[in-house]
């Protein structure tokens, strides 16, 4: 079987969608960043290529590019697994979250301090799902090609080194895909259509999941115990001393560990972090964007966008133009553009682009969002009154679907009977033709999630409707 079709085997593609990207403001042109640079290992990986490892220091951290990736079989242990791997002569290794996927290489820089995978750096802090081709240009040269399937690394494509092979790995990359959606990220150019982004930008703190770790047993696992125990021996009256002096701090520490109100609090506040804008901003925001897109573009009819906190994607079915057609007359805030067609016919086509959200008047970057407060929310009794009454109000103007799930303890979990102020949630949802959108009330305390806008056609859909979502916060007690 060929490497190309041992991949297909591997990896179930998913079907066409807009792909999702990173709202963010146009970068300049990618500039050299000045890490230190070292061979690590030259590992072969399961397909027979040679991937040279290789360590970038970028923002403090070490980085290490080139693993060479492998699958787990389901029936074989993980200690089975790392010993097979060492008698191949690998001594270092780093495992997914599902330890379904391992990285191996038979050498490290003998430098100090962690060293994490950069492709398993990539699949758990910035993989959005789907298929996602990552090209980086790094200093002295080198190219960095990172593919990634369902937010884990794809054996055979962890690769750095020159230009010509990090192309020609894109290039095979991308014929394997073909037909299907791929995100691309990177600075180097290499991809159609990629989110520019600096590595400086994405390999600030590694993800836990990405450390490199030494194979049980190794020389260097070895020296480490070796040390531990003399430490261990050398100091042993005097970390006795230091743990009785640190009990009584230590018992402290794990009476505020246990502090529901604290520990709630703090839960609270990184989950309240993470949410979109409340109140009308992110609507507003939603549909000045679609406001600037021509319902009719160069021979390409407006079918259908979807908006999410990040960007808008458009949907543009053709009636009679072409790609060049589109490509030269490109709509306002246009961030990439993909063609899509219908199996052999190019006459059945279409076209998937993604719109970067304006920035705030008067603005250079994007404002953030005042976090929601627990004083400026409603009782749990009025705000599921006044969601209702819009609603039941709104049914006046015609049929519609909506829907109002009960609220939950939203920001932590467990016993919280002896926090005070506790906030609850719930989701809400609205379908209406469009003409009704202007007349839904986004309170302070709700926040829109999603808007999928389905404009009518000759052909099919004879009238533009619209689908909200999101969800709404109040207080628990």
């Amino acid at each position: 079987m060929s490497f190309v079709q041992t991949l297909k085997s591997l990896f179930v593609k998913p079907q066409a969608s807009v792909a999702d990207v990173l709202s963010a403001p146009a970068v300049p042109a990618a500039k050299p960043i000045t890490p230190n640079l070292s061979p690590a290992a030259t590992t072969a990986s399961p397909d027979g290529q040679n991937n040279q490892a290789r360590r970038f220091v970028i923002e403090q951290k070490q980085y290490i590019f080139g693993l060479a990736w492998r699958l787990l079989p389901p029936t074989r242990t993980l200690a089975r697994t790392l010993k097979l791997a060492k008698q191949e002569g690998m001594a270092f290794h780093v495992l997914s979250e599902m330890e379904d996927l391992i990285g191996v290489t038979t050498d490290m820089p003998k430098t100090r301090g962690p060293k994490y995978s950069a492709a398993m750096h990539l699949a758990s802090k910035m993989s959005q799902g789907g298929l996602e081709l990552y090209a980086f240009a790094l200093p002295k040269g080198a190219y960095a090609v990172v593919a990634i399937n369902e937010s884990r690394p794809i054996p055979g494509f962890d690769f750095v080194g020159p230009f010509a092979p990090a192309k020609e790995l894109i290039d095979e990359f991308q014929a394997i895909q073909a037909g299907h959606p791929v995100r691309g990220v990177g600075n180097a150019g290499l991809i159609e259509g990629e989110e520019h982004i600096e590595p400086e930008d994405i390999f600030g703190e590694p993800a836990k999941q990405a450390r490199i770790k030494a194979m049980p047993g190794t020389r260097s696992t070895t020296w480490l115990i070796g040390l531990a125990v003399l430490l261990a021996l050398g100091f042993a009256g005097a970390m006795y001393w230091l743990q009785e002096q640190r009990k009584d701090v230590l018992e402290e520490v794990k009476r505020e560990d246990a502090n529901p109100v604290l520990e709630y609090r703090n839960s609270l506040q990184n989950a309240l972090k993470a949410l979109p804008p409340s109140g009308p901003r992110m609507l507003n925001d939603w549909l000045h964007t679609i406001d600037q897109l021509p319902v009719v573009n160069h021979g390409w009819r407006l079918n259908k966008v979807e908006c999410n906190p990040s960007s808008c994607n458009a949907q543009w079915e053709r009636v009679f133009g072409s790609y060049t057609d589109f490509h030269s007359h490109l709509p306002p805030f246009t961030d990439s553009v993909k063609e899509v067609q219908a199996g052999a016919d190019p006459l059945q086509a279409s076209i998937l682009t993604t719109h970067k959200l304006p920035l705030s008047a008067g603005t250079s970057a994007p404002v953030a969002a005042p976090l929601l407060q627990y004083s400026g929310l409603p009782t749990q009794q009025i705000g599921l009154r006044e969601l209702s009454t819009q609603f039941q109000e709104l049914s006046l103007l015609g049929p519609m679907k909506v829907s109002l799930t009960p609220p939950q303890l939203f920001g932590g979990s467990g016993n919280v009977n002896q926090v005070k102020e506790v906030v609850a949630s719930g989701d809400w949802a609205i379908e209406h033709e469009l003409w009704v959108l202007p007349e839904i009330k986004i309170t302070p305390y709700m926040v829109t999630k999603s808007l999928v806008m389905n404009f009518a056609t000759d052909k099919g859909q004879t009238k533009t409707t619209y689908r909200l979502e999101g969800s709404y916060y109040v207080q628990q007690h």
